[in-house]
Parts: C-alpha cells; sequence; structure tokens
C-alpha cells in the first residue's frame, strides 16, 4: 500500500498514514472503505484520495490525536475511536458519522422503500445501523447481531420509530404483551423447529436484521441490499406470527463421501445434494473442523470434513404459537403437535443414506451419516441447534465417487422417496444404526434381524420359518437353491435369539454372521423397493410374507 499523504496540519498531528493504521485497527478495513468510499479491491490508495477524501482524514485525525493525548491503552482506543465514527452525528435523525462521510465521498444514498409504514420503518433501521455490521469484532462473534449493532440500536429514533409502528401493526400489535421489567414488551413463542423462546419487543428488528444480514452480507453492494432483504424477512415473520406456515429452507450436513471433482449440485425430486460453501459452514456448530483422510483401493487419497463436505437442501413448513410471556414457575412442555424437527429432515437424510447402501458395491462400503441439521427459522440465530458427532461413527471411509454411482445414488434415493417405502420405515432405520452406530457385532445382528422381522414379521404364528423362507423366496430367483439359503438364515435368526434371550454369547466364528445378516437386509430393502415393490403395497409384513409364500 503506498503511503497516504497528510493530514497533519501541527507538528504532534498524526500522518494521514497514521489515521488509517489507527482506523483500520480499530474498526477493521471494511468499515473504513466504506467511510471513504472507496473500492476494497484499490491497489493504489494514494490515486484514489481526492480532496474529499483528504479531508475526511482529517476529520477522523482529530480522535487519533485525542486517545493519544489521553494516553488511552490498547484496548480503550479502539472503543474511542469506534464511539466516534458510529455515534450520532449531531443532528436530529440520528445519522451516523460513518454514514455521513460516506455520503459526503460520493457514496449513494440508500432510500427508505416499503408497501406499509412498518416496512419503510425496518428499512429504515437497516440503513442506519449498515455501517456496524462492517466492524471487526473486538470480541469472538456470538450468536445473533451483532453487539456492536445492538448497543447502536438502543434508544436510536429509527429503531423506536420502527417499535411504534410494530405496536400499531395488525399482527405484531397482537403477538405482544406488556410485562414487568426486564421483559418488558415480549410474548412466547413456539416453533415446529422444536424451539420456544420469549420475543421482546426491543429485540423484534435484530431478529429481522440479522437474518437479513446472512444473506446479503457476503454480496457487491450490500449497503443498497440490506433494507430490501430487511422487509422480505420482516414479511416473512409477519407471515409466521399470524399463524400461517412459512415455508423455510431445511439442511442437513453429511459427511463420509465427495462429489466428483467439478460436481456442486445434484437434484433430487424433493430436495438438492449440495456441496458446502463457506456461508453455508456458518450454519454449523462450532468446533467440528476436524478431518478424516482415507485411500482408496486405487491409492487416491480422500480427505473428508466431520463438519460435513455435502448438505442435503429441502424446504419444510414452519409453523408457529404464541402465548404470554412465561415465568420460571409457568413454564409448560413443548406441545406434542408442534415437535415436527428434526423428524422432517432426517427422513430424506436416512432416505438419502440407505440409497448411498443401495447404490454402491464396493469394499469397505461406503456410507454417508447425518452431523448437523439446519432450520431457517426467523427467531434463531442462524446456527444449527442439533448436531451429531460424526467422529463417532462406525466404518466411515472417506470416498470420491464417479459420476456413475452418484447417477445410480440418484437412482436409489428416488425409488425409496415413493410413499409406500414409509412401510418398512423401520427396516430402513434399524439398517443405518447397524451400518453406522453399533460396535459390538451383537448389537448389529439385533438390528439387521428387526428388519428382517419389519419386512415379513407377523404377531402370529412360528416366526423364525415366516421370515426366513421368505427372505430366502425374494433373495434366491433358483428355487432349488432356496432351501440351502433358508437354512442359512434360520441359523443366524436362531443366533439372535440365542443372543436376545441371554441363552448364550457370540463365538469367534459366529461374528461373520453378523455382517451377513446386515447384508441380507439390506439386499431385501433393495428388492423390496426395485423388484417387488408391489409387495409394499400390502399393509404389513404378515401379507408379504403370505404372498411370498403362497406364490
Amino acid at each position: 500500500m503506498s503511503e497516504v499523504p497528510g493530514p497533519a496540519a501541527g507538528e504532534n498531528d498524526p500522518t494521514g498514514q497514521e489515521v488509517m493504521d489507527a482506523y483500520t485497527e480499530a474498526v477493521g478495513k471494511d468499515l473504513l472503505d466504506y467511510v471513504l468510499n472507496l473500492p476494497g479491491s484499490s491497489d493504489d490508495l494514494q490515486a484514489e484520495l481526492d480532496d474529499t477524501r483528504r479531508e475526511t482524514l482529517r476529520v477522523l485525525a482529530g480522535p487519533v490525536a485525542q486517545s493519544v493525548d489521553l494516553s488511552l491503552s490498547t484496548d480503550i482506543a479502539p472503543i474511542f475511536l469506534r464511539s466516534h465514527l458510529l455515534g450520532p452525528y449531531p443532528n436530529p435523525t440520528g445519522v451516523s458519522l460513518a454514514r455521513s462521510l460516506h455520503v459526503l465521498n460520493g457514496g449513494s444514498e440508500v432510500p427508505v422503500t416499503g408497501d406499509t409504514e412498518l416496512e419503510r420503518a425496518i428499512a429504515a433501521v437497516a440503513r442506519e445501523v449498515y455501517p456496524t455490521l462492517l466492524l471487526t469484532p473486538l470480541r469472538p462473534p456470538s450468536l445473533g447481531l451483532p453487539i456492536e449493532a445492538a448497543s447502536f440500536l438502543f434508544h436510536h429514533p429509527a429503531e423506536l420509530a420502527f417499535q411504534t409502528g410494530a405496536l400499531a401493526d395488525e399482527v405484531f400489535g397482537k403477538v405482544f404483551t406488556v410485562t414487568e421489567e426486564p421483559t418488558g414488551i415480549a410474548a412466547w413463542v413456539w416453533r415446529s423447529s422444536g424451539a420456544g423462546s420469549t420475543l421482546q419487543l426491543v429485540m423484534l428488528s435484530s431478529f429481522i436484521l440479522d437474518a437479513a444480514w446472512r444473506r446479503v452480507k457476503v454480496a457487491p453492494g450490500s449497503d443498497q441490499a440490506l433494507p430490501r432483504e430487511a422487509i422480505a424477512q420482516l414479511r416473512r415473520l409477519r407471515k409466521l406470527l399470524s399463524g400461517r406456515p412459512l415455508k423455510v429452507d431445511g439442511l442437513v450436513a453429511l459427511t463420509g463421501v465427495l462429489l466428483p471433482d467439478g460436481v456442486t449440485t445434484v437434484a433430487l425430486s424433493d430436495a438438492s445434494l449440495e456441496v458446502v460453501t463457506p456461508a453455508i459452514r456458518e450454519h454449523a456448530p462450532l468446533g467440528f473442523d476436524a478431518k478424516l483422510s482415507g485411500t482408496d483401493s486405487s491409492g487416491a487419497a480422500t480427505v473428508i470434513n466431520y463438519e460435513g463436505d455435502l448438505v442435503l437442501h429441502t424446504t419444510v413448513p414452519l409453523r408457529a404459537r404464541i402465548r404470554a410471556p412465561m415465568s420460571l414457575d409457568d413454564l409448560e412442555l413443548f406441545p406434542p403437535d408442534m415437535r415436527e424437527f428434526p423428524a422432517v429432515l432426517d427422513e430424506p437424510a436416512d432416505r438419502l443414506r440407505m440409497a448411498l447402501l443401495l447404490a454402491l458395491s464396493r469394499e469397505p462400503q461406503p456410507q454417508i451419516v447425518s452431523t448437523w441439521r439446519y432450520v431457517d427459522d426467523p427467531l434463531g440465530f442462524g446456527r444449527a441447534t442439533v448436531w451429531s458427532d460424526a467422529r463417532q461413527a462406525v466404518g466411515l471411509v472417506p470416498v470420491r465417487l464417479t459420476p456413475a454411482e452418484v447417477a445410480l445414488w440418484v437412482e436409489w434415493y428416488e425409488a425409496l422417496t415413493a410413499p409406500r417405502a414409509k412401510k418398512i420405515r423401520l427396516a430402513i432405520s434399524r439398517v443405518l444404526q447397524a451400518s453406522s452406530e453399533r460396535r459390538y457385532p451383537s448389537d448389529v445382528l439385533v438390528d439387521a434381524v428387526i428388519a428382517w422381522e419389519n419386512m415379513f414379521g407377523s404377531p402370529q404364528g412360528e416366526a423364525t420359518l415366516r421370515i426366513t423362507s421368505s427372505l430366502a423366496i425374494l433373495l434366491e430367483a433358483d428355487a432349488g437353491r432356496r432351501g440351502e439359503l433358508s437354512k442359512k438364515l434360520a441359523e443366524i435368526y436362531g443366533l439372535r435369539s440365542k443372543i436376545v434371550h441371554g441363552s448364550g454369547t457370540l463365538r469367534d466364528e459366529e461374528i461373520p454372521l453378523c455382517q451377513e445378516a446386515l447384508k441380507v437386509a439390506v439386499r431385501a430393502i433393495g428388492l423390496l423397493v426395485r423388484t417387488r415393490p408391489d409387495l409394499l403395497d400390502l399393509p404389513s409384513g404378515k401379507e408379504r410374507s403370505l404372498d411370498l409364500l403362497l406364490g
């Protein structure tokens, strides 16, 4: 960077470079570029400094000199400079010095638009708070709107106007209840995302602006886009709190496999499979950034992130229920009819996991596991609140898929999406648990046989013969070999009974039968879904087994 000339007027006044350095350290380059209306990519700063920008540096030099004269510590000086730049400019509108200088240096004035007074009010709040969102945090960022932005809004004229408008609004005005301090004007909101919390009127704009900023902060012209996005988020929240379902994004992060090089999105009938981008990764919980490396049979090295390399991206309906704020003595259980999460995301994720087991025949068997789940709740904080530690998964082997394998994966996913496949949801769930969660062979065996029973079991009659014979007919096309297979399956079923009923433990030579039971379950699910879907039209395992046994 070239040296910045003046503004030094006196012998002890800071130079232009010193002013730039002081503010860059205190507020960050992004905010300083905004104040001076500089392109962030400029390599020749001296060429960018016209007379107006030089005059701006002279304005900013005063607080820098004051911080030196007052011998402010390295901890206090940045706060002092921030307060000067973001404090109200001497006019009744509450416009910060940062925004005033931005416009003075040729920055575009942000218009306040909207279809209603309330929309125009939130747009005005977004315009005023924008400079604070560019600040480099002085401390590790917390969930929600940055503390600097929330502090700036406290008692700001635009914020007070928005709160007044919210109370007069047909929807928001019915939401809030006047309560005793410290909650003030608030409501309790249950959401089908699995969350329930107090919503205070003074925090309403923070939720809206936080959601809006997450969407526009990486885009060029974010100062112009923020008010428009704030209006969009106001409308979303207003719809949710009016009692109408709101379609929101749902993400399930997955780890275990990578898509082929150059493939970033795979389209599915009811969702999409996407490579995790930096913007998506911001939704991940902190502390899951470990990696796992592996080498496949061809010698190719593959590295996966336990945090997730892929996300299943879908849309889910979000509902809200409002009641008066509750005290600690008045807390009630989460409403049962609002407990849709995380099952609404786990179902498609489980289909995707099962589809991979059916699509690939590599050894060792590639698989994926879910890590974190996120719902774009307008009253959330942009981070996943439900997660699993993929480091505890069993048999996770990093693999990069081929285009042909991805195509097969999608075919199996679509087959499992058919409504009839829900009849064997328990079988699928048990297979997934046996594949990635069970550390003991006996547990794998129990889960696998439960999957058999879910497909062909009946509460009446002799279970072993019914289930093993049904499986043999389904799995073996050669009628002459079905007796031998049925006998093998009966041995496995008997081994499971011995373990479950406590009449023995696994011998070393019996351990391979546990994995064999799992492979049988996977094959059977695949055949039911793709070859004999007619069996899944029948109401239960009893009817399915009778159909096979009676021909």
